[in-house]
């Protein structure tokens, strides 16, 4: 994860919210103004009387939250095996991590589970943002 590039969204984001409530306030729209970049998109959406940008953020929502549920075992197990190993010298819980084939299996199957989600996540991400988004923008006639 860059830092940098996360902290341009963020500031590309909250400009782009000012935009929208300038916009929102010149032409006196019927529409609250929230702190929320999304929640403002879906209410002008709704205003629009359309769903795609709220369809769509929601997909993204389930996609983030199963990809932390199919994560969140990984690092109790690995907090686990780490604890144990250093309360108890003279198992060696890798040794029998490494001999059980099945725990290969099951890791590496949870692994692309998780790429798959988190690939899925990016691409519906970069869906919402960077075409929904300016479609919502042409459709409210937002330079």
């Amino acid at each position: 994860m860059n830092i940098g590039r996360e902290v341009g969204n963020v500031l590309h984001f909250s400009e782009q919210l000012d935009i929208l409530h300038k916009h929102i306030s010149l032409n006196e729209l019927p529409v609250k103004k929230r702190d929320s970049f999304d929640e403002q998109c879906i209410l002008l959406e709704e205003y629009l009387g359309e769903d795609n940008y709220k369809s769509v953020y929601k997909k993204m929502r389930t996609l983030n939250i199963l990809s932390g549920i199919m994560a969140f075992p990984i690092l109790l197990l690995i907090v686990g095996v780490i604890v144990y190993s250093k309360l108890n010298k003279e198992v060696n819980i890798f040794a029998f991590i490494l001999e059980n084939t099945y725990i290969w299996i099951g890791a590496g199957v949870l692994l692309a589970m998780i790429l798959i989600v988190s690939l899925l996540f990016y691409i519906t991400k970069n869906k919402l943002y960077y075409k929904i988004y300016p479609e919502l923008k042409n459709k409210l006639h937002i330079n």
